[in-house]
């Protein structure tokens, strides 16, 4: 009975863990999204960002999301343009803004 018991509490907290870690996921794709925003309108005036910070952030790496993330802390200077038209070049980010019908974008 007490085994049950401990499994059970262990299984909420882990249950609890994952949750607090999907909402820290949740704000820092959303972190980087603003960051990919404010790049798009500066380099893109009249595009929507939205869909583009889409298709980025579905396509960054999980280490560009956490820079990107950090950026709109610290601000936007080179390196995020960089990454920002570094990950515009990959094949499934072309897929997706094409698909958004946001080829424009791509040079």
């Amino acid at each position: 009975m007490m085994r049950a018991l401990v499994l059970s509490f262990a299984l909420v907290m882990l249950a609890a863990c994952d949750a607090a870690d999907a909402a820290l996921d949740r704000e820092v794709r959303q972190q980087a999204e603003q960051t990919i925003n404010k790049v798009v309108t500066d380099r893109f005036p009249g595009v929507d960002p939205r869909p583009v910070s889409n298709c980025l952030v579905n396509n960054a790496t999980r280490g560009e999301i956490l820079d990107l993330a950090k950026d709109s802390v610290t601000g936007v200077d080179g390196g995020t343009v960089e990454t920002v038209l570094a990950i515009t070049k990959r094949r499934e980010t072309i897929k997706c803004l094409i698909s958004n019908n946001l080829p424009g974008l791509l040079g």
